[in-house]
Parts: structure tokens; sequence; C-alpha cells
């Protein structure tokens, strides 16, 4: 069985990177004693996987995680009750790194997921037009890979809203004059992830006994 966790990553954590935010979430679900699956051979690890993890110093409203649970721990309806779950996280986690929701679902969110949505606060106008340069040495164009984009002015800030494809992110940092960005959502096309996983839960009641009458046979 499969259990899908919804983080929000705020506050100062927000300067974790991507590889310092998995190993935080896999130690902190070793801690809450989460029943979890492990690979095979000579060094087992949890059964644990991610969504694209954000750039150093995004706050992160839509941080994903997948985690497969052992086969016993579905005969325990305890086990995988999702406000159970959440709570036991909790309770172990880091300041600024909360479990927002837990899915029991078998969906699998690297297939289904689409563009994530930004939102960028700007204290100068910000140049979309311009190209920069990645990480990894390739150019683009923010504007033109940004999609639904909206620029507004509000008090003494700039608000850039969009929304980008998963084969085109990019770090908005490289936009000169943003001192925030926020991942606000994951989304399948048009629609919010988390309304996908609500349509799609499974009823772990059920598969308790089911896993329960299939070990009496």
């Amino acid at each position: 069985m499969q259990i899908i966790l919804h983080f929000k990553k705020t506050g100062f954590l927000r300067f974790l990177s991507g590889i310092e935010t998995s190993n935080a979430i896999v130690k902190l679900l070793r801690r809450a004693n989460l029943p979890m699956e492990y690979s095979q051979g000579f060094n087992p690890q949890p059964r644990v996987s991610f969504l694209d993890s954000t750039p150093t110093g995004v706050i992160d409203l839509a941080l994903f995680v997948s985690v497969k649970l052992r086969e016993d721990a579905v005969l325990s309806p305890g086990e995988i009750n999702p406000e159970i779950l959440k709570e036991r996280i909790n309770q172990v986690s880091l300041n600024n790194l909360v479990v927002e929701k837990v899915f029991v679902s078998d969906i699998d969110l690297n297939r289904v997921t689409t563009h994530f949505e930004y939102t960028l606060f700007c204290y100068e106008k910000p140049e979309l037009n311009e190209r920069l340069k990645k990480h990894s040495g390739k150019e683009f164009v923010p504007g033109e890979v940004m999609e639904d984009l909206e620029v507004a002015f509000k008090g003494r800030l700039y608000v850039i809203k969009y929304k980008v494809g998963r084969s085109n992110l990019f770090n908005p940092y490289l936009i000169r004059g943003v001192y925030l960005a926020v991942r606000k959502m994951a989304l399948v096309k048009d629609r919010n992830l988390t309304e996908l996983l609500e349509e799609h839960v499974t009823d772990y009641r059920s598969t308790v006994c089911e896993n329960c009458n299939a070990r009496r046979d």
C-alpha cells in the first residue's frame, strides 16, 4: 500500500537544498516509526519518492512524498489511518516542515503531475524577456516558459503569478529583483493535485478487511 504526504516547507527551512530536505523527511518518517517498506539488497532503503524539489530559498507549499508501507501494516487500521499518521509525523517533525494532509492512494505522482504554480515577489519591475542561463548552462527566456502569466503592482511590490511545466522548471531567483518565491501548488494540467488525490483516495478500512480475509484464506 502507498500513502502520499503533502508537506509544507516554510520559514528558514526554505534554505535547505533538495537533498537536505529529502534526507530530513526520511529521518522524521523513521522517527515517527512509520511502517515503511524497504528495498532489497545489501543496503536496504525505505521506498520513498519525491516530486521535483524546489531551488534553495523557495517556500514550498506543494511538497509531495510517496511512501510505500509494509504489507503487515495494512492489517492494522491504526497504522494507516490518515489522521493518526499525520499526527504521528507532525509530533516529531521540524518547525516549518509540516504535514498538511495524508492520502491513502496508489497514484503515481511523477506520472500525473504536469505543472507547478508559483508566486514571486519583486522590489523592481521584472524583466521576463531577458535571456538567462541555468546552472546546467542551458539558456532560456522566463517569459517564454511561463504559462497563465500575471504581473501586478501591489503596494511597493511587483507580484508575478504563473505556472510552469515540469520540463521547463527553472530557479525563479535567476530573475532580477525577485526577493521571495513561493511554490503554491502542484497541478495535473489545470487541476490542483490535491483535488485529484481527494477523488482517488483508497478506503483504508476496506483494504484492511480485504487483507485480513486473504490471510485467513
